[in-house]
């Protein structure tokens, strides 16, 4: 491992699978709020305990209004969402981004 991927492991850059990109519409202003969840930061493991083996909980704010926005997911192992509870805002799909 040479200098520059030492460096790049410790800014975090590099690998983007242990990604997940959302974008999050606030159902007050309308305002698109991109948001980023890193797997060593924001999942938390369930352990087998659960029929899903991660779940992400987050509170995000509105930039425009600063409205709270709610969101639950439960990820399977290979980081696709199996249940999605959000309350003040809307999960953008990717294909109503096109429209």
């Amino acid at each position: 491992m040479g200098i520059f991927d030492k460096i790049k492991k410790l800014l975090g850059i590099g690998s983007q699978k242990d990604l997940i990109k959302l974008k999050v519409r606030c159902n007050k202003c309308q305002e698109e709020i991109d948001s980023v969840f890193r797997k060593n930061y924001d999942f938390q493991p369930t352990y087998g305990a659960e029929e899903y083996d991660y779940s992400i909980q987050k509170e995000l704010v509105c930039p425009n209004c600063y409205d709270s926005i709610n969101l639950s997911l439960e990820l399977d192992k290979n980081l696709n969402i199996l249940s999605q509870e959000i309350s003040g805002g809307q999960i953008i799909n990717p294909t109503e981004e096109e429209k």
